[in-house]
């Protein structure tokens, strides 16, 4: 198939000066020169001139510690010190048959005991025999009034 192209028809003329305003080298950006783009910067500007006494307080072996001698870390210590001088008196208290044990006799084993002490004396005040065997049959075992009146 074929295309056929026909020519558009404008109702404007355009040229360079309709399209845009003109623009030159003054109209684009704000005349950039090194002093305007840059503060000057120079050595002293950027950093604190810094010398060895700025960094730090100067250091020195009596600064850094106390002097630290054999004295200062520790106590003296010595024999008498470490330890309380211990002989065979101190360690303990002389041990004899006396200190042991109180004295033990026979007497302060035992309390004398007698019939008297093991016994409450038993009078005939106690139930009889009799006495005790009534009560036991009429408590478990109840007799009938035939028998009763038999016994009696």
């Amino acid at each position: 198939m074929l295309y056929s192209h026909t020519a558009i028809p404008t109702t404007a003329v355009f040229t360079a000066s309709t399209i845009a305003v003109p623009i030159t080298a003054s109209t684009i950006a704000v005349p950039v020169t090194g002093s305007t783009i840059v503060i000057p910067i120079t050595a002293s500007t950027i950093v604190v001139p810094i010398t060895a006494a700025t960094i730090a307080v100067p250091i020195t072996a009596s600064t850094i510690a106390i002097p630290i001698t054999a004295s200062t870390i520790a106590v003296s210590i010595t024999a008498a010190t470490i330890t309380v001088p211990i002989t065979a008196s101190t360690i303990t208290v002389p041990i004899t048959a006396a200190t042991i044990a109180v004295p033990i006799t026979a007497s302060t084993i035992t309390i004398p005991i007698t019939v008297a002490t093991i016994a409450v004396p038993i009078t005939a005040a106690l139930p009889t025999a009799k006495d005790l065997g009534q009560s036991q049959l009429t408590k478990c075992c109840p007799i009938p009034a035939t028998h009763q009146s038999m016994d009696h």
